[in-house]
């Protein structure tokens, strides 16, 4: 008798186990305004572990209506492409156009957010459609886009 309430027992057990682990590395995405023509954009998992080298796309928040081939995430434009550094962090350019934030760190591992909207005072620019290769980041000397 003692064996029949084990087995459904053990089994409820494993599963409250697993169902924790599998919760406990939700992908975290943080997008702040610098309220300089920039975001900061930080990266990591619920469980504390860091989003380096996540990949990081922009993408203008309407459809995509041109004709040209370019860069789509759900078929939106992607103007902007990198990865997380070694802390899980960087600086892009704030985008002019209404846009959304991805962190993509692998399947099932993905958060998109809708980015700050820029602000009068702020020296925003409309940003190109990324292509490969294209780095969008500031640097000491103010915002290159290499």
């Amino acid at each position: 008798m003692k064996r029949v309430l084990y087995v459904p027992l053990a089994c409820l057990l494993l599963i409250f186990f697993l169902t924790i682990q599998a919760g406990a590395h939700t992908p975290l995405l943080l997008v702040e305004d610098n309220e300089d023509g920039t975001i900061s954009l930080e990266g990591g998992f619920s469980d504390g572990s860091s989003g380096a080298g996540a990949i990081i796309l922009i993408v203008k928040d309407e459809p995509y209506k041109g004709g040209e081939k370019k860069m789509l995430y759900k078929g939106k434009l992607v103007l902007a492409k990198d990865k997380l550094d070694e802390f899980g962090e960087l600086t892009v350019i704030k985008p002019k156009s209404p846009y959304l934030v991805i962190l993509d760190a692998g399947p099932g591992h993905v958060v998109e957010k809708k980015g700050p909207a820029s602000k009068p005072d702020e020296e925003i620019r409309e940003l190109e459609p990324w292509e490969k290769g294209k780095v969008l980041i500031p640097n000491e000397n103010g915002i290159n886009v290499n």
